[in-house]
């Protein structure tokens, strides 16, 4: 539902003075129109003020966003333009998975505590969760936590390889 995929050219990497890399992805992200106009306002304020994404809608189905990722090599290492690009991808991609399942995390806070009150919204809602019923804003969330997991270990093994 809320999948976020990549055109072919999506990837640009810059690379600065042998010594800095920037990789800027731009991904596009399914998000129906009927969730859109009811997603709240402090939700929508999010996406449109948030620092590290650049977010845009770019149709009625789905956004655009644009997130970067930097890796800069300490001055007693030697440049490696790959190693370089493969850190600064990374970091872009835990930034795009972060911002992902926060989006995620907030609708699913505010539509349980509509659904279930007030008084349960900040409740622990994976115990409450009905884990039987598959899709949905709960299960998309999951999904990107474990991308984001994934990707935060391929960053910290890449960065002990360096």
């Amino acid at each position: 539902m809320f999948k976020v995929s990549f055109k072919k050219d999506c990837k640009k990497v810059q690379t600065f003075n042998d010594r800095a890399t920037i990789v800027t992805i731009v991904g596009y992200m399914a998000y129906p129109n009927e969730i859109w106009v009811c997603t709240p306002t402090f939700i929508t304020d999010w996406l449109w003020n948030h620092p590290n994404i650049d977010f845009r809608v770019h149709s009625r189905e789905e956004f655009r966003l644009e997130f970067s990722g930097k890796a800069v090599c300490s001055a007693e290492d030697t440049f490696n333009p790959v190693i370089g690009e493969r850190i600064a991808e990374s970091k872009a991609k835990i930034r795009l998975y972060k911002f992902v399942h926060t989006l995620l995390y907030k609708l699913h806070v505010y539509y349980f505590g509509i659904t279930f009150g007030d008084r349960y919204a900040l409740c622990n809602i994976e115990k409450t969760a009905d884990y039987d019923k598959p899709g949905g804003i709960f299960e998309e969330m999951g999904k990107y936590k474990s991308l984001l997991d994934k990707e935060t270990l391929h960053l910290e093994k890449l960065l002990k390889e360096t």
